[in-house]
């Protein structure tokens, strides 16, 4: 055990006894730290030290030792001649003696007496996780390390140097010797990449100088800051697609390349102008504003379609050779169309005293007829849902069919025609006379006409299934007949006219088979006998794309007009392209020989035109039949059209229901002529509706898209007519064979 000899020059009196120091040394400040090492709290060694004193007696003594703030007391043992003190206490730190208490004295001129206790020998070493760019190789220049009492330290890197070239995260081992241990410590270096290269595909026309800033977009060191770029050559004389490398490189000999295609285009040109009056709006503002016609020759960006603001004037269209429409914007540029709303133009209005419930909600009312120039939005039309207005104006654009209402008094303003179910006005109503049995169950029983103003349902006609009742007036709406009827001399109602007849049973049955069978909202059926009455429906009111269906109006409208003599089947017509840029003109490209063979002022004559529209289906022939015989489909003859139907056709000819296009196919049946004739012979008279029919079949299809139809007139002992449309329905080629083949065992 060491002992420390501490000498003083005091005196003190303890009692009866008298203790004086006796000699004293200079002394320094001792470190005691091989016996001052704590392990796990516990000193390693106690250790002693004895006072050189002068005393009479025996006994105990307290020394007060202090570390900073803390103060710490241990027990002495004094004799003659010495005074012993055992440090026995674990306070880390460096503790220094301050007092000695002997009884009721303090004595507290003393030699300087201190040590120390510390946790550990091995020395410190400071290290942290580090982020470098590549290339920077500072990566040590946080580790620190110092010995167990303080003394700095060298470090060596012991583990294998990482290549600060490449990214990557490495683990970097670090060990220092102090004194009396070694320490080994290891940190994470993570290497980032230092180059960043950001580059684009672009679009140059052919002779224009590449300039690789147009498809860099950044080019940068993280600590260099902005690269220079170099490129491999690219020669912009040749039109084709291009594959460009780009590269950077840094100070440190890091470099990083990337690929990007360069598309070298030829000039377009512009292969027709048309001068226009029409007013619109910007709807897409990132599009671009040319000098020119955008990709000819020429052409300079002026500003971006969103620096156009309000209402615009265009006066020019022009149709590229890649089939692209641009329109002249007056006092600004060229302007792609489809970044431009064009404000409907008025195509028809008229004054009407209709009766009308609110039946849809999320329709709004506008100050005029939606999309037109001027227009604004008022509010929503739901605060009038399920309640009954006045439809005083219908307005017809492109777009659509609108009302302008009334509700009491007050005009509200105008609302899309489809937010509304108009009341029936009865167009003829007359007295009869006769017994008919009930023979449906599933009408219903009505105080006026069905969807007259002011109907309302009484009962369902179950009620007098199978019973005889008669028939006292017959009304005529635009959905129907309906008959007044008489039940034990008392009045009962009105009903459904299609509740009686004993041939409609067939057709109820067709109806259950189609309900059951065939199911989904994707589908829709009619089938109606040639001379009308009794009809067959699944789904026959809803509208779909009608494709070449479609074309069933000007076949018809042609035919009659031969009949009528006001048309000779020999006469000659021209081909010109304005046939193609009529109202509800069929896409040139679609099906056909005209498209390959006809060009502008080839003669061809009325019935050749007609076989081609209705044997190979071609739409160019639709056009000039349209053109020529229905007045290049001007409204009067749509209204015709509607006459046949029965109600409005919002978007005539392409989107008809099963139900308008039988009603058609009927009218076409009852002219007869070449028109049926070269139905029995299209190029698809084995498939769909005819194919598994025994009977003779004229039929007109359409499809387009998702959409397949079938018109058919079958040639059953009671002919009918059978339209069967579809809208992604699978295997619909087998399926609408088995509508038919269905349909006709319940027929024939």
């Amino acid at each position: 055990m060491k002992k420390l000899f501490l000498a003083g020059c005091v005196g003190i009196t303890l009692g009866l006894a008298s203790i004086t120091v006796v000699s004293h040394d200079s002394f320094a400040t001792t470190t005691i730290a091989e016996q001052a090492v704590l392990q796990e709290g516990i000193l390693k060694q106690q250790f002693t030290f004895d006072l050189a004193l002068s005393a009479t007696t025996e006994g105990k003594a307290q020394l007060i030792w202090q570390n900073g703030g803390q103060t710490h007391t241990t027990n002495a043992d004094y004799q003659v001649g010495k005074l012993t003190g055992k440090v026995a206490f674990t306070q880390v730190g460096t503790w220094r003696l301050t007092k000695v208490v002997i009884g009721e004295e303090t004595l507290t001129d003393l030699p300087d007496l201190s040590y120390q206790i510390w946790h550990s020998f091995a020395p410190t070493l400071t290290i942290a996780n580090q982020t470098r760019y590549q290339g920077q190789s500072d990566y040590l220049t946080k580790v620190k390390a110092v010995d167990y009492d303080g003394t700095p330290l060298s470090f060596k890197e012991t583990s294998k140097k990482p290549d600060v070239k490449k990214t990557g995260v490495y683990t970097i081992t670090v060990s220092a010797k102090g004194k009396r241990e070694t320490i080994t410590k290891s940190f994470q270096l993570t290497i980032k990449s230092a180059l960043t290269l950001n580059v684009k595909n672009i679009t140059l026309m052919e002779g224009d100088r590449f300039d690789p800033k147009q498809a860099v977009t950044k080019a940068t060191d993280a600590l260099e800051g902005n690269l220079a770029v170099t490129t491999s050559s690219l020669n912009t004389k040749k039109t084709g697609t291009y594959t460009v490398t780009y590269t950077i490189k840094n100070k440190r000999g890091i470099q990083l390349a990337k690929k990007a295609t360069v598309t070298v285009k030829a000039y377009d040109t512009v292969k027709s102008t048309q001068n226009l009056k029409w007013d619109g709006v910007i709807k897409t503002g990132s599009y671009t504003v040319f000098s020119r016609v955008e990709n000819t020759k020429g052409a300079k960006a002026v500003k971006k379609a969103s620096a156009v603001k309000g209402d615009i004037k265009i006066t020019k269209k022009a149709v590229t050779s890649k089939n692209r429409t641009y329109y002249y914007i007056t006092n600004h540029g060229w302007l792609e169309a489809k970044a431009v709303n064009v404000y409907n133009g008025i195509r028809s209005q008229k004054t009407l005293k209709w009766d009308a419930k609110v039946v849809k909600k999320n329709y709004n009312l506008y100050s005029k007829p939606w999309n037109t120039k001027g227009y604004k939005k008022l509010r929503s039309l739901n605060g009038y849902y399920q309640k009954d207005i006045k439809i005083i104006k219908c307005a017809t654009t492109k777009r659509g069919t609108y009302y302008q209402i009334k509700s009491g008094n007050k005009t509200l303003g105008w609302v899309d025609h489809r937010a509304f179910s108009v009341y029936n006005g009865i167009r003829s109503q007359k007295k009869v006379n006769y017994s008919a049995q009930v023979r449906s169950k599933g009408r219903g029983l009505y105080s006026k006409p069905w969807n007259v103003k002011g109907y309302k349902k009484i009962t369902k006609m179950s009620k007098y299934y199978h019973k005889h009742v008669t028939v006292v007036k017959e009304a005529t709406t635009i959905n129907g007949k309906y008959y007044q009827l008489k039940y034990n001399g008392k009045i009962i109602g009105w009903t459904d006219h299609r509740t009686f007849d004993q041939k409609q049973i067939k057709y109820r049955k067709v109806e259950d088979m189609l309900r059951k069978k065939y199911k989904g909202t994707n589908l829709g059926v009619y089938v109606q006998p040639v001379n009308g009455g009794y009809a067959a429906s699944h789904n026959g009111k809803k509208t779909f794309v009608s494709a070449s269906s479609g074309k069933l109006p000007v076949i018809w409208k042609t035919q009659k007009l031969i009949n009528q003599g006001k048309l000779k089947p020999n006469k000659k017509i021209k081909y010109t392209h304005k046939i193609n840029k009529i109202p509800h003109a069929y896409s040139r490209w679609g099906t056909g020989r005209l498209q390959s063979e006809a060009w502008e002022g080839r003669q061809y004559t009325a019935d050749t035109i007609l076989k081609y529209t209705i044997v190979h289906s071609d739409n160019q022939g639709t056009n000039m039949l349209a053109y020529y015989f229905a007045n290049k489909n001007s409204d009067g003859f749509i209204r015709e059209i509607e006459d046949i139907v029965g109600h409005k056709l919002n978007d005539f000819p392409f989107r008809m229901s099963a139900k308008d296009l039988t009603l058609i196919m009927r009218e076409v049946y009852k002219e007869g002529g070449n028109a049926v004739k070269y139905l029995k012979k299209t190029e698809w008279d084995n498939v769909w509706i005819p194919r598994d029919l025994p009977v003779p079949v004229a039929h007109k299809i359409g499809f387009v898209d998702s959409y397949s139809n079938d018109v058919a007139i079958v040639y059953a002992k009671e002919p009918y007519v059978l339209t069967i449309m579809t809208n992604g329905r699978a295997n619909v080629s087998n399926e609408i064979s088995k509508i038919s083949k269905d349909v006709y065992n319940i027929l024939k």
